[in-house]
């Protein structure tokens, strides 16, 4: 499924976003507020449970215009307490809304 906002399209992984991906999770300062970066075996390893685990649930975020990569985000049930995680690179930090005044 694709969630399409104003904004924004949701689309469910595939292998054509793993570099995409990975370089988002390799980067020092898009996870400075996580658990730190990924080595880029980590990522890998990361990216094959986001895409075939059954108790995840994740997307990845493009700009609707552009199409240009801007994160990921992920629903997980892994024992009793769902997670809600998401993650942005650091190039579209700080946007925020494009509404016209």
């Amino acid at each position: 499924m694709t969630i399409v906002t104003r904004r924004t399209f949701l689309l469910p992984y595939t292998e054509s976003l793993q570099s995409e991906f990975l370089m988002l999770n390799c980067c020092a300062k898009n996870r400075a507020q996580m658990n730190g970066p990924h080595t880029v075996s980590s990522a890998k390893r990361l990216f094959e449970k986001v895409i075939n685990h059954e108790g995840i649930y994740s997307m990845a975020v493009l700009d609707s215009q552009t199409r240009e990569y801007m994160g990921h985000l992920f629903i997980s049930q892994d024992g009793d307490i769902p997670e809600l995680g998401f993650i942005f690179d650091k190039a579209h930090w700080g946007k925020g809304s494009r509404r016209k005044p």
